[in-house]
């Protein structure tokens, strides 16, 4: 079965729109950052590529080392990875991060590079 590339593109912008429909502050956040979740739907889709593009090249790495290889810092990376559910995985390993605590180390997933390919863009 030949899969249209409309539907196909389809599929991924439904998959960004569930993920950025994810929560973004907390009740007992305070309000910046409640403001800042709110704003966060108008640049998350960049993030999600940036993160993607960084680990297609490394094919692993902690928040830490995909800031070096992207224009994102390892904040706003931890913030998108985990709302980027079918995009990228968790290893089981850890790394240490630069302050020497451990830190998740994540992988590009089959859907992420797929990603990648139909956006063809950042």
């Amino acid at each position: 079965m030949k899969v249209k590339k409309k539907d196909l593109q389809n599929h991924w912008t439904q998959q960004l729109t569930n993920a950025l429909m994810t929560m973004r502050a907390r009740k007992t956040d305070p309000s910046t950052s409640k403001d800042a979740g709110e704003n966060a739907e108008k640049f998350a889709t960049y993030h999600y590529r940036a993160i993607l593009l960084a680990l297609a090249d490394m094919k692993y790495g902690t928040a830490d080392e995909i800031a070096v290889n992207c224009w994102l810092d390892k904040y706003q990376i931890s913030r998108r990875l985990p709302e980027m559910t079918n995009l990228v995985r968790v290893t089981t390993d850890t790394r240490l991060s630069k302050k020497g605590r451990p830190a998740r180390v994540w992988a590009i997933t089959k859907q992420g590079l797929a990603f990648l390919k139909q956006t063809n863009k950042i």
